[in-house]
């Protein structure tokens, strides 16, 4: 967890906050850990999950997702590995928090195949967590660019 995390929103009450904290930095990290493991990062989210990459696209539904990573990691995309810096947790319910990160996107990718990423391109990332039979899961990833 970054020290300049701020937390805000519904109290959740006693230690249970600083617990629900360390879940939801745990499943980011998980996030960025596992984001070319299409098997373990599609499980990081809900069944029903809408996701819009950096890109634009929006892909509806884990199913989905998945298949989609599954293509992905069998390109040069696995070579514009990602970091997300947490700067926000703002729980709205006790289960449901908005999580607004910080995307530092690198291209490690052969000179001919870069096209929209420079060097040190960043994007606003947001997730929507949601807690259901006691575990987070990611509802909603957003990513948007963050023009140099």
């Amino acid at each position: 967890m970054t020290k300049d995390l701020e937390i805000s929103g519904v109290e959740v009450s006693g230690n249970k906050r600083e617990e629900e904290v360390q879940s939801i930095n745990q499943l980011i990290a998980d996030a960025e850990r596992f984001q070319n493991d299409p098997d373990k990062y599609s499980q990081l989210h809900t069944e029903d999950a809408i996701i819009v990459n950096v890109a634009g696209r929006r892909i509806i539904g884990r199913d989905a997702f998945y298949q989609v990573m599954k293509e992905a990691v069998k390109t040069t995309l696995v070579d514009v590995p990602t970091k997300t810096d947490i700067k926000n947790i703002t729980f709205i319910r006790s289960d449901v928090a908005i999580v607004s990160c910080l995307k530092l996107i690198a291209d490690n990718r052969d000179i001919r195949e870069k096209d929209k990423f420079e060097e040190g391109s960043k994007a606003n990332q947001t997730f929507v967590a949601t807690k259901e039979h006691g575990n987070w899961s990611i509802a909603m990833a957003q990513s948007t660019l963050i023009q140099n």
